[in-house]
């Protein structure tokens, strides 16, 4: 919704995924940024682990304004490319 602007089908909903983890009794990490760290945590430990990324994206109007730069680079490309 956030996305596109409209809902299709189900909502979906993210998991608490250190729930889930524990109830499959498997160690939980979570990171943020960078996951070096982290991910060598995961590494070290005996057994399954579940690591969850946070990931963060930017805003709807940002986007927007990289798509278009993008189409207009394209466009650039495409005219020094093949004449226009």
């Amino acid at each position: 919704e956030h996305s596109f602007g409209a809902t299709c089908g189900v909502k979906l909903a993210t998991p608490h995924f250190k729930t889930l983890a524990e109830s499959f009794g498997m160690h939980y990490h979570m990171a943020i940024g960078d996951i070096e760290d982290t991910l060598a945590k995961c590494i070290e430990r005996r057994g399954p682990t579940l690591l969850e990324v946070r990931v963060t994206y930017p805003k709807r109007g940002m986007m927007f304004k990289v798509r278009r730069r993008w189409k207009r680079d394209l466009k650039q490309s495409a005219r020094r490319l093949f004449g226009g």
